[in-house]
């Protein structure tokens, strides 16, 4: 079975890109989460038991972990900072800090998934449990709710630094309460 969920060539390229870009945020938009697993509960003759996301639930052998897992130890081997996945594929809002040393060396690195579902998904589902497998935290999450995400940089006069602001918006266009997220540089 193939165990790459987007391929060598897709792959190589985003890490390429990763590896010489000189851009203060690196945004990576994913369709699949990587820290809220997906996963098939029932198997049959043609379709194992398996998670089709870059998360596990823990009890399934068959996922795309160890791609998920290399991916992260490329980004803690080369120090690649400030690196925020939006995932869009989930019909939820959510603010995900990820917070591991993928590569053992004392070090902890400190990514973001930022899950902003497609507006018009219906607002059925509640947060799932998050991947036990990878030591990731809610910072934020509320379900049965039409939203987007809303991001923009701002500078600071305060600090003089640029900071990656996260919101969730409602269909008014309110901010939702407590999913404000203001990163600014590491």
């Amino acid at each position: 079975m193939n165990k790459t969920l987007l391929g060598q060539d897709q792959l190589k390229w985003l890490k390429e890109g990763l590896l010489n870009s000189k851009a203060t945020w690196k945004v990576i938009s994913d369709d699949d989460p990587i820290t809220i697993a997906s996963c098939d509960e029932k198997e049959s003759l043609h379709t194992p038991r398996g998670c089709d996301n870059w998360a596990t639930d823990g009890k399934i052998k068959w996922s795309f972990t160890a791609e998920r897992d290399g991916f992260m130890r490329l980004l803690d081997d080369n120090n690649i900072k400030n690196v925020i996945f939006v995932t869009t594929e989930v019909p939820l809002p959510a603010n995900i800090m990820i917070n591991e040393d993928p590569n053992h060396d004392g070090r902890k690195l400190t990514e973001y998934e930022l899950v902003s579902g497609p507006l018009s998904a219906g607002p059925t589902e509640q947060p799932g449990k998050l991947d036990p497998t990878i030591n990731a935290t809610y910072l934020y999450k509320e379900g049965k709710i039409f939203a987007f995400g809303y991001y923009s940089l701002k500078k600071d006069p305060s600090d003089n630094k640029v900071h990656f602001i996260a919101d969730v918006r409602g269909v008014d266009d309110l901010v939702r309460p407590g999913s404000r997220l203001d990163l600014n540089l590491k």
